[in-house]
């Protein structure tokens, strides 16, 4: 399979599951229709705490013309109820299109007739050898490595990977020009060789090269596996939202990228008329992170919510007892997210046959609701009043101090005591610190450091963990990007003589 092939959608009949298929220019692409639509009571869950931030956090300013507005859970489109009613009996087909099949330039359409470019199997991301890889099965001092949001942002991206060591210096290749203006390399080399590197989620919004770095993430994850070593993705709250339709957080930058890499090749294996089942919703993003979607069996089925290497725990928010417990462990989170986003929960219309704009805005929330009504628990804002693994601030809010919720402490070590697995520490990102940093007593690591030019622009820094063996303790150290490695110790914000100048507000 090549890049310049023909590109068609197809579907298995028999699951329901929109795939992608590389077919001659002649075969005809027939796509399959389920009929899965529930009612939506999670996405209010996961809106709520963003709400409730709306006046600290400022994201809520999308024009209708980037996106849907968030204000409202009701209608995800950009129409108000009452604009819908009063206006659809005048609609026809043309104002279907004039609303959902925004107009290209010239120089779009001319870009559009070249071959397609996306091929699926760019992002394929090999499974780990499993959820939980005991002290027993790691070598002594076994490096394990692990960084934090990279929120679309490649040349951050970029430099945590070498500042890990784990990626060749994109200068140092032989087909690098010596320009350093936007880091995106498409042929990385991994050097690594049998280190486990950890990157905890949020990988998507907020950025204008979201694709470029799962791209990025998922070669070096190939030569990793072949080399001995792992490089795991986690889930985080964004990619959660991206999966069931919400997009506020996505910037312009990051859709245009989404219809260039994505979008040009489904128009000319469809047409164009494929993009209104969206209702103008980021058809080309929508069609890559929903469930059954064309980026799920390659690349999103083997991101994990949680995994065990060695000693430490490695999530993008938190873990509780309760999620322990309640979910089924680590192994019961995993397989629950992986059984749910690899299944369609739609029918697909990729012929755009609607009658009126109601229809289309209708038929497109019952898709982001059948999504999030089918969710697992363990990816949702708050079930029953918990956040869930990819939501929870209890152990690293506020930032770079000590967590402010006083039961912090009792509940991480409850946690840590009811995976039973000898692990000793919690690995999380998900809440910006201005330096990697552990609080309670050592057992939260803090490694979001805002790194994205989308969040706060942070220098890049990297966690390593030299794994003691069953006997001796790990050797941790905070690895950062003019070379320096620093001692645990010296990022303990316990420790009274800690303190730390905050120079950027969170976010």
């Amino acid at each position: 399979m090549t890049a310049c092939s023909t590109l068609a959608l197809i579907a298995a009949t028999n699951s329901g599951l929109l795939t992608v298929a590389f077919i001659p220019p002649s075969a005809k692409s027939v796509v399959a229709r389920s009929t899965i639509s529930r009612p939506m009571q999670r996405i209010s869950n996961a809106m709520r705490p963003m709400q409730q931030q709306q006046h600290r956090y400022s994201i809520f300013t999308k024009s209708r013309s980037s996106g849907p507005s968030s204000s409202s859970c009701r209608n995800l489109f950009g129409f108000s109820t009452t604009e819908t009613k009063s206006t659809q009996q005048k609609l026809d087909e043309n104002d279907i299109n004039y609303r959902f099949l925004p107009k290209k330039t010239k120089q779009q359409q001319q870009k559009q007739q070249s071959k397609p470019t996306f091929d699926p199997t760019t992002y394929k991301l090999p499974p780990l050898d499993s959820d939980v890889m005991l002290s027993s099965k790691l070598r002594y001092h076994q490096r394990i490595v692990s960084f934090g949001d990279i929120h679309g942002d490649i040349t951050a991206l970029t430099n945590l990977l070498v500042t890990a060591k784990v990626m060749k210096p994109p200068n140092d290749n032989d087909n690098n020009n010596g320009e350093n203006e936007s880091i995106i390399d498409e042929n990385p080399v991994w050097i690594g060789g049998d280190t486990i590197c950890v990157q905890v989620g949020d990988v998507l919004d907020r950025g204008d090269d979201e694709l470029a770095c799962y791209r990025l993430l998922s070669s070096l994850a190939r030569q990793a596996n072949e080399a001995g070593g792992a490089l795991a993705t986690l889930w985080g709250n964004h990619e959660a939202l991206n999966a069931i339709g919400l997009f506020h957080y996505a910037n312009d930058g990051g859709n245009a990228e989404f219809e260039r890499d994505v979008g040009d090749t489904l128009d000319i294996a469809l047409g164009e008329r494929w993009k209104i089942q969206y209702a103008g919703n980021q058809p080309s993003r929508w069609a890559c992170f929903e469930p059954g979607g064309l980026l799920c069996d390659e690349m999103l089925v083997n991101c994990r919510v949680a995994v065990v290497i060695g000693k430490s725990v490695f999530v993008h928010a938190g873990l509780t007892k309760e999620h322990i417990a309640d979910f089924g462990g680590i192994s019961g989170m995993n397989n629950s997210v992986r059984d749910w986003i690899i299944k369609a929960r739609v029918p697909n219309n990729n012929v755009g046959d609607y009658k009126s704009t109601e229809e289309v805005i209708s038929s497109a929330q019952a898709r982001s609701k059948a999504a999030a009504d089918s969710m697992p628990d363990c990816l949702n804002a708050g079930v029953g009043g918990l956040p869930s693994p990819v939501w929870m601030r209890d152990y690293s809010q506020p930032r770079d101090g000590k967590p402010s919720n006083p039961m912090a402490q009792t509940m991480i070590d409850e946690a840590l005591r009811e995976l039973n697995y000898g692990v000793e520490r919690m690995v999380m990102g998900h809440t910006p610190q201005s330096q990697i940093n552990s609080a309670l007593k050592g057992k939260a690591w803090r490694i979001d450091v805002g790194a994205s030019s989308g969040v706060n622009s942070g220098k890049p820094e990297v966690l390593e963990i030299l794994h003691g063996g069953e006997e001796e303790d790990d050797i941790i150290h905070v690895l950062t990007m003019d070379g320096k490695r620093v001692c645990e110790s010296e990022r303990r914000v316990d420790l009274p003589e800690m303190s730390f100048v905050l120079e950027h507000p969170f976010f």
